[in-house]
């Protein structure tokens, strides 16, 4: 061995030492390379190679510490045979697991390389753990020694790095990132309808985003009109110099105005390109051909204060926006109760005739009746697109609008002919185009739509559309569930009776059985008595329903029957005497008997209270001339005790038969599943009376809405068009065609509130 390998040995034997505590081992003795390297013996002590290197790792022979090793101090653990065990150390309360290492033999080469000289060795190639190693599999050769000042200087910086980085986040502050750390920005997908409970945070911030920009749009179109109608008194009475002053500033208030209310226009022409044109349309009209009439107004500058036609333009684009701004009002007040994951049913019509007679025939006394019901919705689908419909007839307005555009194109070429003057004939083409448009029926069918639809909201009621009204507005009946008169808060229990020895706990429980089981207001009462734990019923088998008596089923193979006392005496189960009832039957109190096994079980005693909302409800349908169709399990609920206790009309109160009521059991089904938005409610008869009596109220307000708009419109073209032709040379100033359109919009907008609508 070389001097340099024996100093390297004695080094690392040093550092061990001191480690562990040991005596300090010898220096070498200066010994001829080559003859050192032949007559060391081979069972010579192993030196002790770095643990980087490879091969079995050595330690001199192991002796008791006098201290324990510090921290991060790497140790040397001493070799052990096969079998044996360390030495125990002196602290006892530090354990280690006896430690074997088994070493593998030394090959033919590892002895072959042991006694030769070392200049032979380091020619031979290097061997690792007797592995073949391929070419290009060459494990990674060690980093070089790097120097310590440059990792400290590495580290220091690196420290100093995350400081100036290092930001605390107080309170409402937020947190600073570097521009590396900052989160991926992904783009939400575009949600075309509401289809999920997850969504609706979603759709609601987008509605409320849109509700109050579409509001900004119209206080800015209200001031823009209102500086447009200043201008134009201002230029009347020459307080702005010279007209082209007056024509500028109209022009740049317009172009304003325009761009502000630019939904006017693509809204009129899309509805234009589907063939369908509306009030939209109209303004867009309207506002365009204004535009152009004012642009002429530059070559006579003189006349444009007494011809403009710039505030004619920006009424009809601020009622457009106005329009806007009531339909999405009434979109995002909707969502409120379509957003909510609460209970909801949506209403239906019977289609089938048959069993709209079957089921309905005592509404109406001919005819098929038309009759509605309820069914529970587990949620409610195309609600935007259901929403965003117009609420005005579009197929009256499809006629209208091109016939009143036509002849108002007519009267404006035959006034040019006639008078020479192409320019009036203009401005009388614009003028009569507003005023015989009806610019007001989007904002007035749309205000309708919001008002009645926010009282159904109040009622616990959904209304979608003006699509939705028609179809429900001639509804003749409403099939209910007596729970619906008559909810559990509605119904009390004063007391139980029993007989024959029966345990009050199992009365109850045969008769919660049966109750709850068939549905109605006894199962509520029965549902407070076992505080909602029905797993404590039994299960019910073939239950039946006898008209006006009572339920009759089998549990635990015995017969049980709920229901009033003619029940009982129908199964041939003796009940107490007249006198005896009339103990406990007083006021309006009822009594409910169980029986069981074919004996009188017990009595409970029943309290049907009134409910103000309810009877008010109940009230409206009546006012509407919609019969109210009660299917019930309970013999106690009659049409004589609705009347009495709701104060009803009983013209409008029927109990469905034994045929209607199972019919009727069919279309409501158990499970709730997904329903169209369109009429709704929360489960209550409250809402669901609302919401049919409303769209009653609204049909009909809608109709009066688009013949006053058509009538108004026609009665303004006819006195304009008359004065034009009669009078040329006085034509109508710009300030009283818009005193004209918006009399016509304070009327389209009072009458429907008339009605009640």
């Amino acid at each position: 061995m070389d001097k340099n390998r024996r100093d390297e040995e004695y080094e690392l034997n040093l550092i061990v030492a001191e480690v562990l505590g040991t005596p300090p081992p010898a220096p070498p003795e200066p010994e001829p390379e080559a003859v050192a390297a032949v007559a060391a013996p081979v069972t010579e002590a192993p030196e002790i190679r770095p643990v980087s290197e490879p091969g079995v790792v050595h330690s001199p022979a192991p002796t008791k510490p006098e201290s324990e090793p510090e921290e991060d101090v790497l140790v040397y653990l001493p070799k052990t045979s096969v079998g044996s065990e360390p030495e125990p150390t002196e602290d006892e309360d530090i354990k280690i697991a006896p430690v074997r290492i088994v070493e593998p033999e030394p090959s033919t080469a590892d002895a072959r390389t042991q006694v030769m000289p070392a200049e032979i060795v380091e020619d031979l190639p290097e061997e690792d753990d007797n592995q073949l190693r391929l070419e290009g599999f060459d494990p990674p050769k060690p980093e070089p020694p790097r120097d310590d000042r440059v990792l400290e200087e590495q580290l220091r910086q690196n420290r100093e790095q995350k400081v100036s980085s290092f930001r605390m986040r107080l309170s409402g502050e937020e947190e600073f990132n570097e521009p590396d750390e900052e989160p991926d920005v992904y783009e939400t997908d575009y949600i075309e309808d509401f289809a999920d409970y997850e969504d609706a945070d979603v759709i609601r911030n987008e509605l409320e985003f849109r509700l109050g920009k579409s509001r900004l749009t119209l206080v800015a179109a209200i001031v823009l009109e209102l500086g447009l109608l200043l201008v134009n008194v201002l230029g009347r009475f020459g307080l702005l110099g010279a007209g082209l002053v007056y024509t500028v500033v109209s022009i740049l208030l317009y172009a304003v105005m325009v761009v502000v209310c630019n939904r006017t226009f693509k809204s009129g022409l899309a509805d234009l390109r589907d063939g369908d044109p509306s009030s939209d349309t109209a303004a867009a009209a309207v506002a365009m051909l204004a535009a152009v009439q004012i642009v002429t107004t530059v070559f006579d500058p003189t006349t444009a204060p007494t011809v403009s036609l710039a505030v004619v333009g920006g009424v009809a684009m601020f009622i457009s926006a106005w329009a806007h701004e009531r339909q999405l009002r009434q979109v995002a007040q909707n969502f409120r109760f379509v957003g909510h994951t609460g209970t909801k049913t949506a209403c239906h019509r019977i289609d089938d005739e048959k069993l709209a007679l079957e089921i309905g025939h005592d509404a109406v006394a001919s005819g098929v009746p038309d009759v509605a019901y309820y069914r529970p919705a587990s949620f409610l689908t195309h609600y935007l697109s259901r929403s965003y419909e117009r609420a005005d007839n579009r197929q009256v307005s499809r006629i209208f609008i091109p016939i009143m555009a036509g002849a108002a194109l007519v009267a404006a070429v035959v006034f040019g002919v006639l008078n020479k003057d192409w320019m009036g004939a203009l401005r009388l083409f614009v003028v009569l185009l507003a005023l015989g448009q009806p610019l007001s029926l989007g904002v007035g069918a749309a205000s309708a739509l919001t008002r009645v639809s926010a009282r159904i909201l109040r009622a616990g009621g959904l209304l979608v559309g003006r699509a939705d009204a028609a179809d429900f507005a001639r509804v003749h009946a409403l099939a209910v569930d007596a729970i619906e008169l008559f909810p559990g808060e509605c119904v009390l229990l004063n007391g139980i009776k029993t007989f024959s020895g029966t345990r009050i706990d199992d009365a109850i429980v045969d008769a919660a059985s049966v109750s709850i089981a068939a549905g109605g207001p006894l199962s509520e009462v029965f549902r407070r008595i076992i505080e909602n734990k029905t797993e404590l019923l039994h299960e019910v088998e073939t239950l039946t329903y006898e008209q006006e008596m009572g339920l009759s089923g089998w549990v635990n193979g015995r017969r049980v029957l709920v229901g009033n006392r003619r029940l009982l005496e129908n199964h041939g189960v003796d009940v107490p005497s007249r006198d005896y009832e009339m103990r406990y039957s007083k006021g309006d109190r009822q009594l409910v008997y169980l029986s069981t096994a074919g004996e009188l079980s017990a009595m409970f005693v029943i309290t049907y209270t009134r409910s103000e909302e309810i009877a008010k409800a109940v009230k409206q349908l009546a006012a509407a001339h919609i019969t109210l169709l009660v299917r019930t399990c309970d013999p106690n609920i009659t049409a004589e005790l609705i009347c009495r206790t709701l104060d009803a009309d009983d013209y409008y109160i029927e109990i469905l038969g034994s045929t209607a009521r199972r019919r009727y059991e069919q279309l409501v089904g158990n499970e709730p599943i997904e329903e169209p938005a369109g009429i709704a409610s929360n489960g209550r008869i409250e809402g669901q009376a609302a919401a049919l009596t409303g769209c009653r109220r609204l049909h009909a307000g809608l109709a009066v809405v688009q013949i006053s708009a058509m009538v108004i419109a026609a009665c303004l073209f006819a006195l304009i068009a008359l004065s034009a032709f009669l009078q040329p040379a006085l034509p109508l100033s710009s300030l009283s065609a818009v005193l004209y359109i918006l009399s016509g919009l304070v009327a389209i907008l009072i009458l429907p509130m008339l009605l009640g609508s």
